[in-house]
């Protein structure tokens, strides 16, 4: 499965044909959604609701983790919990991605992200 998405809200880009395996995690922002990318960000129109429910109806593992977020559970390799913060690399750099943990959903996140990740990192 594929996902096509632009790299600019008008779509002079064109679409790109992204695997939802890639995906980080997804953003919504001014009506759109983003989706963040190990290097690039891609958009479609839509809400994140939608893509939520259909990225899991289609088998994969996404959970809204704040109010605008909603993050791919089996890229997290590393969480700060000082910061509530999650990370796809496993060493902290100033071009890491990283997202944030609602506090709210911070216990029921981390015990997700551990079951399908034993590997995973916490500082």
């Amino acid at each position: 499965m594929f996902l096509s998405l632009t790299k600019d809200v008008e779509g002079k880009s064109g679409f790109y044909q992204i695997k939802p395996d890639d995906v980080l995690y997804l953003s919504h922002e001014d009506g759109r959604v983003l989706f963040h990318l190990k290097n690039e960000e891609y958009t479609a129109l839509g809400s994140l609701k939608y893509f939520y429910a259909a990225l899991n109806a289609s088998g994969y593992r996404y959970e809204k983790v704040d109010r605008n977020t909603v993050v791919n559970m089996d890229n997290v390799v590393l969480i700060d919990q000082n910061r509530g913060m999650l990370y796809f690399d496993e060493k902290i750099s100033p071009y890491s991605k990283s997202c944030t943990i609602a506090l709210t959903n911070y216990r029921s996140i981390v015990k997700q992200i551990m079951a399908i990740n034993p590997s995973l990192i916490i500082n």
